[in-house]
C-alpha cells in the first residue's frame, strides 16, 4: 500500500510532465500592437482581480505617471472580487477611468481587446506560464506576479516567447526596485565587508488560529459558490478535483497550484540575493520541509529550509509559520562584516555590522541606512512605476523574464529536492536540472 509521501511524490512527477507539456497555449496570431508615446494614455487590463490584483491596481493608481488607467478586468469568479476591482478602477484613477470598464470572464477576450495596451496578471501561480505566454503572443506588455513559472521546464517557452514578441515583461519580485538593495550590491562589490561567503534569508510568521487570513487561510467571500466560478479554467493544467472553496481561495496551501513557501516567500529573497550578488543559477540545491503547525488539510509545508550552493557563496534559507521572534530579512556575511537588510521589503533599512577589530583586515564602520521606501506597498509601487516607464521607453525593466527565471527556477529546484529526497544540480551546459 502506498504511503501519503509516496503518493504525493508520484502525483508531483506526473503533474510536472503535464504542466510542462501544457504551457504553450496561445491566442490568435498577428495581434495589433499599440505604440505608446511619451504622454499617451496607457490602457491596462487586469487578469485575476483578487486581493493581490486589487493591491497592484491600487499601487498603480499612486505612481507619478498619471497617463495610465484600468480599462478592462477579467475574472472567472462572477462576484465580490471583480466588483471590488471595478470600484478601484473607477474611483482611484482621478477621473482618468473610461465611462465604461470592459468586463470579461476569461483571459482570451481580454488579451484580444485592442483597447488594452498591457496587462497585469495576478492569477494563481500554476496559471502564470500559460497566461504570460498568451498575453505576449497577443501583443500585450505584461506585469506578471511572481513566480513566473511553477516548474523550471516552463521557463524556456516563456523566455523565447517574450523575446520573439518583443514584449516588455516585468516579473513581480519587487525588491529589485528598492534602492536599498542596489546600495547593498554596491557595498559588496566595493569589498566593504570583505568576501561574502554566505547569505542567510529568513521569513518567519506566526498567527492566532482565529486570526482572519492566518497562514494563507484568507476569508472566503460569502457569495463564492460553484455556479459563479469556471472551475475547469481555474484548474488549468492541474489535476481534476471537485470544486472546493478552500482550494480556490487558499491555493497557496496546495502543491497542485503553488510551491508554497518556496514560491510565495523564498523566491523574493532568492531574487534579491541574485541581484545583490550578481549571480544566476545555483550549482546545487537541497531542501527540507514539513507541516508541524497548520495540519488543516493543506499539502504545502508550514516549515521550510533550503541550502543553495552558488559559485563563490552559499544561500541558506529558513521559514516557519509558528514563531516570529525574528521576522524577515537577508544577511550577507562577509569576512570583515555583515550587511543586514532588515524587514519585509527592507522596512527597517540596511545595517552594516563590523566583525571584531582583531579579526577584520580593513576598517568597517557600523552604519544604519534607512529605507525611505519601506513597506510592501511602496516596493510594489516603485516596481510598477518602473514597468510603466519601460512601457514608454521600451527599455529593460528591473526584473525581466530572464531575471525572473533565475529565482523561480532555483525555487523549483528546491521543490524537486524536497519531493525526491535528494540534492539536485543545475547543468549549466545543458541548461537543465539533473
Amino acid at each position: 500500500m502506498e504511503t501519503k509521501n509516496e503518493m504525493n511524490r508520484r502525483q508531483f512527477i506526473a503533474q510536472t510532465a503535464k504542466t510542462a507539456a501544457g504551457v504553450g497555449l496561445a491566442v490568435a496570431a498577428g495581434p495589433a500592437i499599440n505604440v505608446l508615446g511619451a504622454n499617451s494614455m496607457i490602457n491596462i487590463g487586469v487578469l485575476g482581480p483578487g486581493s493581490r490584483g486589487q493591491h497592484l491596481m491600487s499601487q498603480l493608481s499612486k505612481i507619478d505617471d498619471k497617463q495610465v488607467r484600468i480599462v478592462a478586468i477579467a475574472d472567472i469568479f462572477d462576484g465580490t472580487w471583480r466588483d471590488k476591482a471595478l470600484a478601484i478602477a473607477a474611483e482611484r484613477f482621478e477621473g482618468r477611468a473610461p465611462k465604461e470598464i470592459a468586463v470579461y470572464k476569461h483571459y482570451e477576450p481580454l488579451f484580444a481587446d485592442k483597447n488594452v495596451d498591457a496587462v497585469i496578471i495576478a492569477t494563481p501561480e500554476h496559471s502564470h506560464p500559460r497566461h504570460l505566454i498568451a498575453a505576449c503572443k497577443a501583443g500585450k506588455d505584461v506585469y506578471c506576479e511572481k513566480p513566473m513559472l511553477h516548474h523550471w521546464k516552463e521557463g524556456d517557452e516563456i523566455l523565447k516567447t517574450a523575446q520573439s514578441t518583443n514584449r516588455i515583461v516585468q516579473i513581480g519580485t519587487q525588491r529589485r526596485s528598492l534602492p536599498v538593495y542596489k546600495k547593498a550590491q554596491e557595498l559588496i562589490e566595493a569589498g566593504t565587508i570583505g568576501k561574502v561567503t554566505q547569505v542567510h534569508g529568513f521569513w518567519h510568521r506566526n498567527f492566532n488560529p482565529n486570526q482572519p487570513g492566518a497562514a494563507w487561510r484568507r476569508t472566503i467571500p460569502p457569495d463564492l459558490e460553484e455556479s459563479k466560478v469556471d472551475w475547469k479554467e481555474f484548474l488549468g493544467t492541474a489535476p481534476s478535483v471537485p470544486f472546493s472553496k478552500e482550494r480556490y481561495c487558499h491555493w497557496r496551501c496546495y502543491w497542485d497550484y503553488s510551491n508554497g513557501i518556496g514560491s510565495d516567500l523564498m523566491v523574493h529573497q532568492i531574487d534579491a540575493t541574485i541581484m545583490v550578488m550578481k549571480a544566476q543559477m545555483p550549482n546545487t540545491v537541497v531542501a527540507s520541509g514539513n507541516i508541524y503547525r497548520w495540519d488543516d488539510g493543506r499539502t504545502t509545508c508550514d516549515t521550510w529550509s533550503t541550502i543553495m550552493e552558488y559559485p563563490g557563496f552559499q544561500f541558506n534559507y529558513s521559514s516557519i509559520f509558528g514563531n516570529q521572534s525574528i521576522d524577515c530579512g537577508e544577511k550577507f556575511y562577509g569576512t570583515d562584516g555583515t550587511i543586514w537588510i532588515d524587514g519585509n521589503n527592507a522596512q527597517n533599512g540596511l545595517k552594516i555590522i563590523p566583525e571584531p577589530d582583531k579579526i577584520r583586515t580593513r576598517d568597517v564602520e557600523a552604519v544604519e541606512i534607512p529605507n525611505e521606501y519601506g513597506g510592501e506597498g511602496q516596493a510594489d509601487m516603485l516596481h510598477i512605476a518602473n514597468w510603466v516607464e519601460c512601457l514608454r521607453s521600451r527599455q529593460k525593466p528591473n526584473c525581466d523574464p530572464q531575471d525572473g527565471f533565475y529565482g523561480a527556477a532555483a525555487a523549483s529546484m528546491a521543490i524537486i529536492s524536497y519531493f525526491e529526497g535528494r540534492r539536485v544540480r543545475w547543468d549549466a551546459e545543458r541548461q537543465e536540472v539533473v
